[in-house]
């Protein structure tokens, strides 16, 4: 019972919403996590890469009203920049990545819950 109510709730989840990545390409520098947007070297590198990603989820289906986007720093700052320029998204929403949250806000961690529940709701 406990797993099909997690069937359910997963179900109706992915017919409202669809994960991606702006770099679905992961990247390691010293053993840690690098993200395309930390040198300007590779962001210009990945940026055709990024483009022709986003234009092909566009073409099966992917809403192009409101885009959430997970990072409200740099990420968004950078994403943005590749909406302004393309129009990709009318809107674009950033929430506090989970891995920010969990590392440096977890006593917060129910004010990002309702955060991410108010923002998922006003999209639907």
């Amino acid at each position: 019972m406990f797993s099909r109510l997690y069937e359910n709730i997963i179900e109706k989840f992915y017919k409202k919403f669809y994960l991606t990545a702006t770099s679905p390409v992961g990247f390691i520098k010293d053993g840690k996590n690098y993200n395309y947007y930390d040198s300007k070297e590779l962001e210009r590198k990945m940026e055709n890469y990024i483009i022709r990603n986003i234009k092909a989820q566009i073409r099966f289906g992917a809403r192009t009203d409101v885009a959430i986007i997970w990072g409200s720093g740099k990420n968004f700052q950078t994403f943005s920049r590749l909406n302004e320029k393309h129009k990709f998204f009318d809107k674009i929403i950033p929430l506090e990545h989970p891995r920010y949250i969990m590392q440096y806000q977890r006593k917060n961690l129910n004010k990002y819950i309702k955060k991410y529940i108010k923002t998922l709701e006003s999209c639907a």
